[in-house]
């Protein structure tokens, strides 16, 4: 979930911001999909309880952009699957 107000990403079990955990491959995931749509993230919460800064992150990714799978585009926007509307 993105708050944009706060420019926050909250995740869970994605990465562990705030001690210092290791990067997974959903943690380089995370990082490559908020590039990939372009999010203006400052802190990641975590679900459970951990919160930090987004470099965090970018740190243990270590992202230079080497050795890192390419993410494919994203799928054009499809339409929604139901509506609210009356």
């Amino acid at each position: 979930m993105v708050t944009s107000r706060w420019n926050c990403v909250f995740e869970s079990d994605l990465f562990s911001p705030g001690i210092g955990a290791a990067p997974t491959p959903a943690a380089t995931h995370l990082l490559q999909i908020t590039r990939l749509l372009r999010l203006d993230v400052e802190t990641l919460a975590g679900g459970h309880g951990g919160v930090g800064p987004f470099d965090e992150l970018v740190r243990a990714v270590g992202v230079s952009g080497e050795n890192q799978p390419a993410l494919a585009s994203p799928p054009p926007p499809q339409p929604p699957l139901f509506s609210m509307r009356h």
